[in-house]
């Protein structure tokens, strides 16, 4: 599909059109998650080199490019070409961002990394521990991230790992718990998708004392999302509204633009569309650039509550933007 799309990019908008070096970028990422970075690195170099003289340094697909590129270099063993694409980014990637972004947290890590393969192990360790503060896990496979085996017999390390910060076990675990819960709601199990987002908010509510922001917000998306399908959009509502104050303390953008498209079929589903339009601009104003398309988070919900379904509700009349929805659908759908 990238591969279509490059090519069509390329031939209505010409070699050098933003969005063919954004649908270059998106295909580097595709062999990156394969963990074929040789030929990574290559794709989301190009992708760089044809967006930031035409967008420019504080562009946010130049700049999560930098930091994808640079997990694919520390993979093939670039570490100082992971510092000098990173360091001189960082300041940047903070402001655009936000501090605990995800973006920023992986540009922190990847810095430690790659400081730690080249012996600067104090620089190394005041990445990590900067990252680890603003939130980031190693939830993957290895008992330990290998990136990290210089480090391993520091006592600095040792205590990183004993707080389980490096190596969260139990976030594991639940996110594996949550990816079969949200397997479930796609498949349209409702009661059980339920059942487990529940008990993942429960288990994060008696290890830190709350579950209203970080990972419990992934669990009261899933819990609504299952709410917003079963009618019961004030419930819904109500359980988003202190997550999205979260995400806002926290400066989450990301958290904040999908919790307000939630809120926004909430607000679809309880026939108020003036708070709806406003949550979706809300959303618009926070979106990536390359993902500019909030419509389609909230037309699922949309569809259902406009042929009168949950709460035997009347049809809702939708001049304002079912035109817009139209723009998003496929051709035929």
């Amino acid at each position: 599909m990238l591969l279509d799309t490059l090519e069509r990019r390329r031939r209505l908008g010409g070699s050098d059109d933003p969005g063919a070096w954004r649908t270059t970028a998106l295909l580097g990422f595709v062999y990156k998650i394969w963990r074929k970075h040789d030929r990574a690195a290559p794709l989301i170099e190009a992708a760089i080199a044809g967006l930031e003289p035409r967008l420019g340094p504080d562009d946010p697909d130049v700049l999560s490019s930098k930091v994808g590129l640079s997990g694919s270099y520390l993979e093939l063993g670039r570490y100082a070409e992971t510092e000098n694409l990173l360091q001189p980014a960082l300041a940047t990637i903070r402001r655009v961002f936000g501090g605990r972004n995800y973006q920023t947290r992986v540009a922190l890590y990847n810095l430690g990394c790659a400081y730690a393969n080249s012996g600067r192990v104090d620089t190394a360790f005041a990445y990590l521990r900067e990252s680890i503060d603003l939130g980031w896990t190693f939830p993957g496979a290895p008992v330990r991230d290998p990136l990290l085996l210089p480090l391993h017999g520091d006592p600095r390390f040792e205590e990183l790992d004993r707080l389980g910060r490096l190596n969260n076990v139990v976030l594991s675990e639940r996110l594996l718990a949550w990816y079969e819960a949200s397997s479930h709601l796609r498949e349209g199990r409702l009661a059980e998708a339920e059942r487990r987002f529940q008990d993942l908010l429960a288990a994060v509510g008696r290890v830190n004392g709350s579950a209203v922001g970080g990972l419990a917000s992934a669990f009261r998306l899933g819990l609504a999302k299952c709410w917003i399908r079963r009618g019961r959009f004030d419930e819904a509502r109500e359980l988003l509204l202190p997550t999205l104050a979260a995400a806002r303390m926290a400066m989450d953008r990301q958290d904040e633009r999908f919790l307000l498209a939630t809120l926004a079929q909430c607000d679809i589903g309880r026939g108020d569309l003036k708070s709806a339009l406003e949550r979706i601009a809300a959303a618009n104003a926070l979106h990536h650039p390359a993902l500019d398309r909030d419509e389609t988070f909230y037309s699922e919900a949309e569809n259902p509550c406009a042929a009168g379904e949950g709460r035997g509700r009347a049809p809702v009349a939708r001049p304002r933007f079912g035109a817009g929805l139209r723009r998003c659908r496929p051709a035929g759908a």
